[in-house]
């Protein structure tokens, strides 16, 4: 009867342990800076390639937009997915190594990304999520300009949508990267 008890009980233990192991995987940090240089620090070695350079300097051309950046471990190309506003609505363009594709946005997420874009408050603020289980498997990029100004970057190498941040500037920087999370796959 003791060896049963003995048995549950590590069961039990165990069980628990691994809940609490569960939990706390998806326990992420949002932080955010306001130094560009700390920021870059965390980017500039993500991407080396031709491909890479050349579509973050094409869109520094763009006066309003998104650029989406996913890349899998084990590519050397990334996905690009770019927002550009042109006379009030948004276009969409899909690139990487062997693809360059437009798509349509339609009117409800194209009305989603300039509301959140005009409603970011506070300028210039970069985010980077660090969560106690990071994976390496994916890096998620994204870049936000207004004005043809870059007004917010936000780096994370997993995909969340929930948020436990009080930040508004930060849920909307979250709906922008869900639509072009959504679009990246499109």
């Amino acid at each position: 009867m003791k060896k049963i008890i003995v048995i549950l009980f590590v069961i039990f233990s165990y069980s628990c342990q691994s809940q609490k192991n569960s939990i706390l995987d998806k326990e992420c940090n949002v932080i955010n800076t306001k130094d560009l240089k700390e920021f870059e620090s965390l980017t500039k070695n993500i991407d080396t390639t031709k491909l890479f350079n050349d579509v973050l300097q094409n869109f520094t051309n763009i006066k309003e937009g998104v650029l989406f950046y996913r890349l899998a471990s084990g590519n050397k190309y990334g996905y690009f997915t770019i927002f550009n506003e042109e006379k009030s609505k948004i276009y969409c363009q899909k690139i990487s190594k062997n693809l360059n594709k437009k798509i349509n946005v339609n009117e409800k997420d194209s009305k989603k990304i300039l509301n959140e874009i005009d409603l970011i408050k506070e300028p210039s603020t970069f985010y980077y999520e660090q969560c106690i289980s990071d994976s390496l498997d994916f890096i998620y990029l994204l870049i936000i300009k207004k004005d043809g100004k870059i007004i917010s970057k936000y780096l994370s190498h997993n995909y969340r949508e929930e948020i436990v941040d009080n930040n508004i500037d930060l849920k909307r920087i979250k709906n922008i990267l869900k639509v072009s999370y959504e679009y990246s796959f499109k």
